[in-house]
């Protein structure tokens, strides 16, 4: 069975993982515009003081409550990751 899989996003990279765990015999081709894969979910090289950083420039939320599925794929995968406390917005409006 052929499959494609389109977009190279976290859901996209999940169903393409998935589908290759699965049984024998599924082609999987996965189609991404860009020239890397993550879509939202990407890590950018900064460098301060002669020292590169990986930031990443992905979720604005990430929680355990609300990512279950992602959260148990990570653990699968040994992704390492952290929570950290929820932006808080910041007007600058007179009218506010």
């Amino acid at each position: 069975m052929k499959v494609a899989v389109i977009g190279g996003g976290i859901s996209g990279l999940a169903c393409v993982y998935r589908l290759a765990k699965a049984e024998a015999g599924i082609n999987v081709t996965l189609f991404e515009a860009n020239s890397y894969f993550g879509g939202h979910t990407n890590t950018v090289d900064v460098t301060l003081d002669g020292i590169t950083h990986g930031v990443d420039t992905s979720f604005l939320v990430f929680n355990h409550r609300t990512y279950p599925n992602l959260v148990k794929l990570f653990e699968e995968l040994d992704v390492w990751n952290s929570t950290s406390p929820p932006p808080r917005p910041i007007c600058r409006s007179p009218y506010r």
